[in-house]
């Protein structure tokens, strides 16, 4: 997705500038440069790589690498991110390949975490030593660009779907054909999208199974929820301050009562205190419209919400009942909607869990569910 300027927000050509810049400096050189020009590359085509260190605790491999993806519009574009191989011997046909999706990081360049060295995540060891290449996408913006389109699920499906052919295409990293996608929180949202999108976008894939951890299921009511609850605020905040930015036509003045007039106060930085913005006012005082209820952003809300359906790749969606920035209700609701729909889904609800609870504790029985699918064994499905 193109990042598109105009001439009623001169604040946001600033941030433009000043992200791109800071994504081209530090201690990475100039790898997060991008090329002149993407003509007659491929998506998942390869452009550089360079070694990063891992914080792994079994004996593993990884590179930062800078690939050819699309944006939601289906233009080319250069994404960032990581792959990590383990060390022990490739089963015949190559290690199965996990697509990681990261949760919320920001929207700047530097908060790509392939940037963090050395590179670590929830889970990491577990499917290394499993034996699964890991493949770990910024997302568009995170790395190189301008600003990362926030929660626009083809931008996401797109950079993770490509971040495994990416992988694939790596001799050194011995990647084999099957392919898994995980994502957790935003990275729920990027593989339900990635499970919507797989067939059409990379049929080329051979996706076997979506794993989707306290996932933004229902975008609008996500959205709207953060209009008056303090939690889920810096969230509805970062979106439509992000959204003025990557669509002409959204313009957040229409919505707000110029408490966003600067929204590098929400931007700037990979974990904004919007604690400030909300002092003395209630959160109501700050919007003039419920922008799920007013065009254009309904109908950006809605094409950014994940579509369940029957296609043929296996759900596993975990969620728990204490997590109060992503309502159970909205993601029993993308569940009910899946299996009516045919789509095999095993969906792990624990009461007690909080938002963080799925990454920290229920790796190991995603792991396990992505082993039987590996195996050929069938899918558990809670549906029936």
């Amino acid at each position: 997705m193109q990042v598109t300027s105009r001439s009623r927000s001169p604040h946001l050509l600033v941030l433009a500038a000043v992200v791109f810049l800071a994504g081209g400096c530090g201690l990475f050189g100039d790898f997060y440069d991008t090329p002149r020009t993407l003509v007659g590359r491929a998506p998942g085509d390869i452009i550089k790589t360079e070694p990063i260190e891992l914080q792994a605790e079994v004996p593993a491999e990884g590179w930062r690498i800078m690939y050819v993806s699309t944006d939601a519009d289906g233009n080319l574009i250069a994404a960032t991110g990581v792959v990590a191989r383990p060390l022990t011997p490739p089963p015949d046909g190559g290690y199965p390949v996990v697509t990681w999706a990261h949760g919320s990081k920001g929207v700047a360049p530097e908060c790509a975490p392939s940037r963090n060295e050395p590179f670590a995540f929830e889970g990491l060891n577990s499917l290394l030593e499993a034996g699964y290449v890991v493949a770990g996408a910024d997302y568009e913006g995170l790395g190189p660009g301008e600003v990362h389109p926030y929660l626009v699920g083809m931008s996401e499906a797109h950079t993770v779907l490509d971040m495994a052919r990416a992988a694939q295409q790596m001799p050194e990293v011995d990647a084999g054909a099957d392919t898994f996608v995980w994502g957790y929180s935003q990275g729920g949202h990027a593989a339900l999208f990635a499970h919507q999108v797989a067939g059409d976008y990379a049929p080329d894939l051979a996706v076997k199974g979506v794993v989707a951890m306290a996932p933004v299921a229902d975008l609008p009511a996500f959205v709207r929820q953060g209009l008056s609850d303090e939690d889920l605020f810096p969230y509805t905040a970062l979106t439509l301050a992000d959204w003025d930015l990557v669509y002409p036509e959204a313009d957040v003045a229409t919505i707000t009562t110029g408490w966003l007039d600067d929204p590098s106060v929400v931007l700037d930085g990979c974990s904004p205190d919007l604690r400030g913005l909300t002092e003395g006012r209630s959160l109501d005082s700050l919007w003039t419209a419920d922008p799920t209820q007013v065009q254009p952003w309904a109908d950006l809300l809605a094409a950014n919400n994940p579509q369940p359906g029957a296609r043929g790749i296996p759900l596993l969606i975990i969620q728990g009942g204490e997590d109060t920035l992503i309502a159970a209700g909205t993601v029993q609701a993308y569940v009910d909607a899946a299996c009516a729909a045919g789509e095999a889904v095993d969906y792990e609800y624990v009461e007690s869990w909080n938002h963080l609870s799925p990454i920290l504790l229920a790796v190991p029985q995603a792991a396990l569910w992505t082993a039987r699918l590996e195996a050929g064994l069938p899918p558990a499905n809670t549906c029936v």
